[in-house]
């Protein structure tokens, strides 16, 4: 009975399908709660896949037969083998159906899922996909709600929980993807860059442009990592989460941030003077506009350390937001209060824009727009850049509670890129590396004083020959620090010296198997992003790929034997790079180091992931370096999607950074007006076409075949000013627009021409005028209106409207600007229109206000 399954599949006959497939009643094995994958051949176990219930042997009821066979009554029954038969391909219908755009493959689907036999977690041999797999890749939704309501009623019936997730969607094909990683392959991602720039030369390589894009995308990085919205969570026991209390979070909670009251003010002057309107200097915050009040706030970045968070926004000034523990004036409010909750940091930033801001555990750095390095709070390792007066009490440390801008070797120099630890602090220009603080063989001293000197209290220029191209950042942990550069590099100084990262070219699959690139793609395989936390550095690529690597133990201890006048290049100061997320399916947008190694990441599709330590994992290691990869698993983070950037601290807090999608706020434009598009072909003008002028000069008919000039006025207005007898050619073309249109309900004539009387619509006199409006209810009251300007009658079973002394051009222009709201430009073209209909008595009115506001109906020949 299999051919005649397939046979009223392929004929799209679903009667005798369902037919055919009734017969097999509850007798047929149930193969719907079988959550492993595949099913048996036609007839034999021995086919592409088998599932473990078809090994066992089949409980034959009365009637009905495993195979084909035949009821008491002489009906054919379908069993397992038979509805889950494959074709020459492997395909079962299941299979086939799912993947159909044929009108009726839900009806098909909807029978196969009734029989009791079906197999739905049945796959494709040749690529892996199951049903769900090939309806989603066909865009076939109803038919994936079809066999998700299937496998959930399978998996719940009465007693099941309803929590279980069935393996329908979690079977992966053979390149490792999910029925839904599968869907998201097919949506097109929303893409900024030039149509040039993915194109490829003539010789087959890339272009350059993919080159520039890189470089500029690393340069904007920041930009992309702006979100209105700023989620907290994790441990709050520093109080760095800024909810206002001393609660831990579990789950992602957000977090609000209040503009102080001179920014409000501020905006609302601009709000003013762009508005043109004078006001208040000063103004009650109440009576400020609700839309001045509740501007959007941008969050642009966030920092986290173990005693106080900072917040970063987008606001002109005052952008800077900190909260935490305030001893020490690490907060830099003005004095050592805790702060629970986020207070805009003022003194020198509420007229300045902070543009780059890090956290120290004890100080504070920020680099405002002007490129001035600020730092604050504890000095006790020097790590402020500036000497500070001895505290009254010997057992107290110097502390600025107030920022500070830092001179010295900074005092001309515009500082892009700052970090810092708890002992030492990191600047950077475009060229030149600073560090000051602790020495502990992580300032990057190339100097013979390397190991000898402890403190190093302002800042200095480091390791100047290392460098061949521009930094891009810098990061930093109590005993390294991590340089970016623009070629790519990645320079690790730790340990007295300084180590140059090699990262692996080649990535594992699924299988452990090495991977290799069909294409050379070395711009996407470079790093464009480093963060550290603890002893663990992460460095992420262009394509999304995130390695991470932690500082060697066993290298530092060794490094006391070499030479303390030269330090030299490190070996093994850092373990070998380790890729831990690969960005075949969801690539890495932002990470964030926390504690023990852990890491925390948003990928491009929004989700945030936290990589933890496995509860059995075994710390066979003295030192962390040494742990294995597979002590580690990613956990997904829930109730929060969308996200753009994620922080983390190395003592449990996390901070994430949303953006919802700017598709319908951004990227939605409005359309063009339509109307008159569509009202225009109705004016009875349309199709005017002017007779050759008798006498025509020659610049005057070079003038009137210039084909732009007929586009940019409209076809109507440059036949009307090119027509030498306008009457003329108005009376022939109205009277054969009569032969071929229905007559209108209305007309509008001139004294000056009362033999002209152009059609027009009734109703669209009264949409355009109010004063025709009245005039026409008026008329339809009396049975006629009468006015010194204009008057109304019945004429021909018509409306006629009769202006007194208009002229035959302003007639024209007010049907035509009925119609499409436009004019005929006379005034700007009225030598070369006198040219070709000359008025010997002509009176240049000009732009009269008593006549009209459009300056069409102004010009007005009056003869005498």
């Amino acid at each position: 009975m299999t051919h005649l399954l397939w046979k009223h599949y392929w004929e799209d006959d679903v009667d005798k399908f369902r037919r055919l497939l009734a017969p097999a009643g509850y007798g047929a094995q149930n193969g719907g709660r079988n959550p492993n994958l595949a099913a048996s051949g036609v007839g034999a176990s021995s086919g592409y896949g088998t599932s473990p219930r078809t090994a066992t042997k089949q409980r034959k009821l009365p009637g009905f037969g495993t195979g084909s066979g035949s009821t008491r009554h002489g009906h054919a029954a379908l069993g397992r083998n038979e509805v889950n038969s494959r074709d020459h391909v492997g395909l079962t219908v299941l299979l086939r159906a799912a993947s159909s755009t044929a009108e009726n493959a839900i009806s098909f689907v909807e029978a196969l899922l009734e029989h009791p036999a079906i197999d739905i977690y049945v796959q494709d041999p040749e690529s892996g996909w199951n049903a769900l797999h090939r309806a989603l890749y066909a865009g076939n939704i109803s038919i994936a709600r079809l066999l998700l309501e299937k496998e959930r009623k399978d998996l719940t019936g009465h007693t099941a929980s309803l929590h279980r997730v069935g393996q329908l969607i979690k079977t992966k094909d053979h390149e490792g993807n999910s029925p839904f990683d599968l869907y998201h392959s097919t949506i097109g991602e929303r893409s900024l860059k030039e149509l040039g720039q993915t194109e490829k030369s003539d010789d087959g390589s890339d272009s350059d442009d993919a080159e520039v894009f890189l470089d500029k995308d690393v340069n904007t990085k920041a930009k992309s990592s702006f979100g209105e919205d700023l989620y907290a969570f994790g441990s709050n026991r520093n109080l760095s989460l800024g909810f206002g209390d001393e609660d831990d979070r579990q789950f992602p909670e957000r977090v609000f941030l209040k503009r102080p009251d001179h920014l409000l003010q501020r905006f609302h002057r601009e709000y003013l003077q762009g508005a043109g309107e004078d006001g208040p200097a000063f103004q009650d915050i109440k009576k400020i506009p609700t839309l001045v009040l509740n501007r959007p706030l941008v969050i642009q970045d966030v920092v986290l350390s173990k005693l106080h968070s900072a917040v970063l926004t987008t606001d002109p000034a005052s952008n800077l937001y900190v909260c935490g523990v305030g001893r020490g004036g690490r907060l830099g409010l003005g004095d050592e209060n805790t702060r629970f909750t986020y207070t805009p940091v003022q003194g020198p930033f509420s007229d300045r824009k902070v543009v780059q801001v890090a956290l120290g555990q004890n100080h504070s750095m920020a680099i405002d727009d002007a490129g001035a390095l600020w730092t604050w709070g504890n000095n006790a390792q020097s790590q402020l850049g500036y000497a500070l007066p001895e505290p009254v009490k010997k057992d107290e440390d110097p502390i600025s509670t107030v920022p500070r801008q830092v001179y010295g070797p900074l005092k001309k120099e515009v500082i892009v890129g700052i970090a810092a630890s708890s002992i030492h602090s990191v600047a950077h220009t475009g060229a030149s590396l600073y560090c000051w603080g602790k020495n502990l063989g992580q300032l990057a001293l190339m100097d013979a004083d390397s190991r000898s000197l402890e403190f190093q209290q302002t800042p200095r220029k480091v390791a100047a020959s290392l460098f061949s191209s521009p930094i891009v950042m810098v990061t930093a942990v109590d005993k390294a620090t991590t340089v970016l550069l623009q070629n790519h590099t990645v320079c690790v100084f730790t340990a007295y010296g300084y180590h140059i990262v090699k990262f692996p070219a080649a990535t594992l699959d699924l299988a452990g198997n090495i991977k290799l690139s069909t294409r050379y793609e070395p711009a996407w395989n470079q790093i464009h992003y480093i963060t550290s936390g603890g002893e663990t550095i992460a460095a992420l690529t262009n394509r999304g790929d995130l390695f991470t690597m932690n500082l060697d133990h066993k290298a530092e201890a060794n490094s006391t034997a070499t030479s303390t006048t030269n330090p030299s290049k490190i070996k093994g100061a850092v373990t070998q790079p380790q890729c831990i997320w690969n960005a075949r399916q969801d690539g890495v947008r932002s990470v964030g180091v926390g504690e023990h190694g852990s890491v925390i990441i948003s990928t491009q599709s929004g989700a945030v992931w936290r990589r933890i330590k496995r509860a059995k994992a075994k710390d066979a290691s003295a030192w962390p370096s040494e742990s294995k990869r597979k002590d580690f698993k990613f956990q997904r983070v829930p109730y929060i999607t969308k996200v753009v950037a994620v922080r983390a601290s190395a003592y449990g807090a996390f901070a994430a950074i949303r953006q919802d999608s700017d598709v319908m706020k951004e990227q939605l434009t409005i359309g063009d007006q339509c109307l008159w598009e569509d009202v225009a072909p109705l004016n009875c003008l349309e199709g005017f076409e002017a007779s050759r002028p008798k006498n025509r000069k020659d610049e005057t008919m070079k003038f009137w075949e210039n084909e732009t000039l007929r586009d940019r006025i409209g076809p109507v207005a440059y036949e009307v000013l090119k027509s030498s007898e306008l009457e003329e050619d108005l009376l022939q073309h109205l009277t054969a627009w009569s032969y071929r249109s229905d007559p209108l309900d209305a007309a509008v004539c001139t004294s000056s021409s009362p033999d002209i009387k152009i059609p027009i619509h009734g109703w669209l006199l009264s949409a355009r005028s109010p004063v025709l409006r009245g005039a026409l209810v008026q008329f339809r009251k009396a049975g006629s209106f009468a006015h010194e300007l204009f008057s109304i009658c019945d004429a021909d079973n018509r409306v006629l409207v009769c202006f007194q002394g208009l002229d035959l051009v302003s007639l024209l222009n007010l049907v035509l600007f009925a119609y499409e709201d436009n004019v005929i430009p006379v005034w700007a073209m009225i030598f070369f229109w006198l040219e070709l209909k000359p008025f010997p008595n002509a009176i240049f009115i000009g732009r009269s206000r008593a006549m009209t506001t459009k300056p069409g109906i102004a010009l007005i020949p009056i003869t005498s």
